[in-house]
């Protein structure tokens, strides 16, 4: 224990009185002696009984085969510790494992995803092919024409199938989902 502080009984032995009884000096105004009652004080401590682990109740505690004695309430106070610890480590092993759980379905949902761009992505090419062909047909259809007013929305509907269609999203085998086809493959 440390030389600043000791353990004393609440409630002074006889010794412990009788110490503190002893008579006090005074200094030449008559006031007591500051001095001296810090003496009987040290006094008063020394004659304090120092305390037995088998008197003190206390517990044995320890780890890897290094055993203390240390008091009940400390005990207690650790065993408190400890079981807010294992609350501690039940409450996150269920959060991670909620976690774990919701990463599968995410992965699970992106995986489907993907799976639906890559068949609206060929149902998208097949359309582009038969729309191309229908193109084709018109254009090799359009020389023919003598109608002039047929002619003309002949090549407006050429004109409009020719706009370029709006990027779309594509799903490669890496699962880089979500980024124009030509930059995903590149």
């Amino acid at each position: 224990m440390s030389q600043e502080y000791k353990f004393v009984p609440v409630k002074p032995t006889r010794e412990m009185l009788e110490a503190m009884i002893a008579p006090l000096g005074y200094n030449a105004n008559g006031d007591p002696e500051p001095a001296l009652f810090e003496e009987r004080y040290a006094s008063a401590l020394a004659a304090a009984p120092i305390p037995s682990v088998e008197s003190g109740g206390g517990v044995d505690f320890g780890f890897d085969d290094r055993s203390v004695r240390v008091s009940q309430e400390a005990y207690s106070i650790f065993i408190a510790r400890e079981e807010g610890a294992k609350a501690q480590i039940t409450r996150l092993t269920a959060e991670n494992a909620r976690l774990q759980d919701l990463a599968i379905r995410r992965k699970n949902d992106q995986t489907e995803m993907c799976t639906e761009i890559v068949d609206l992505t060929n149902n998208y090419n097949a359309l582009q092919a038969e729309l191309t062909k229908a193109r084709e047909l018109l254009q090799m259809a359009l020389p023919r024409v003598k109608n002039p007013v047929l002619e003309s929305a002949i090549k407006q509907h050429i004109a409009h199938q020719s706009v370029p269609a709006a990027n779309f999203i594509a799903c490669n085998a890496d699962e880089s989902c979500g980024q124009n086809a030509p930059a995903a493959k590149g």
